[in-house]
């Protein structure tokens, strides 16, 4: 019988360490409010968005609001004021790796994303929280740092808030497009 115990045992500490290793690498999933009925039919629905970043699988979750024939910046997000970046649970950014985002230096982890838009360069506000449930997030917010990214006009339409990234190999930016406004965040493994 000790036989048997060393040997599961010495199995356990082979198989745990690889286990750890793989869900390393591997984004979490993202977290949203509500029943899968809710979640299919929701006017914002959650999105998100996989890239490599110093080798390894970073991950934005968020919202996407339309804008349902609305002014959107300087009207329902106004300028000058924090917003979540997005509807619904917060915008969260899954890094596996020391990342500098609109020249803010960020140790790996999950960071809750607030900007504070304007005419000209927004605020990106990266925060942490220990809550989990997204209803609470927003009223655990841990300040960490902030950068600054450049907003520009477009002359395309975006019906629905939309963060992409841009660049080869590896992306240089995040692009956040909403309306008729493109806000481009400068990101690198630091």
């Amino acid at each position: 019988m000790a036989v048997l115990h060393a040997r599961l045992w010495m199995c356990c500490v082979v198989v745990v360490p690889f286990a750890l290793a793989s869900a390393q690498d591997t984004p979490p999933a993202c977290i949203a409010q509500g029943t899968p009925e809710f979640q299919a039919t929701r006017p914002s629905p959650l999105d998100s968005l996989t890239f490599a970043i110093g080798g390894k699988t970073a991950k934005v979750c968020y919202s996407r609001p339309s804008v349902r024939g609305r002014m959107v910046f300087d009207s329902l997000v106004q300028y000058g004021k924090a917003w979540r970046t997005g509807a619904n649970e917060p915008t969260m950014i899954h890094l596996p790796v020391a990342a500098e985002i609109a020249g803010a230096k960020l140790a790996p982890g999950r960071y809750l994303i607030m900007t504070v838009p304007n005419a000209g360069d927004w605020q990106i506000v990266f925060n942490t929280t220990d809550a989990i449930d997204p209803a609470r997030m927003l009223e655990n917010l841990v300040p960490v740092t902030t950068g600054t990214a450049k907003s520009e006009r477009t002359d395309t339409h975006v019906e629905k808030m939309t963060i992409r990234a841009a660049g080869t190999p590896t992306p240089s930016e995040l692009i956040l497009e909403w309306e008729k406004t493109r806000v481009r965040i400068p990101i690198k493994a630091s």
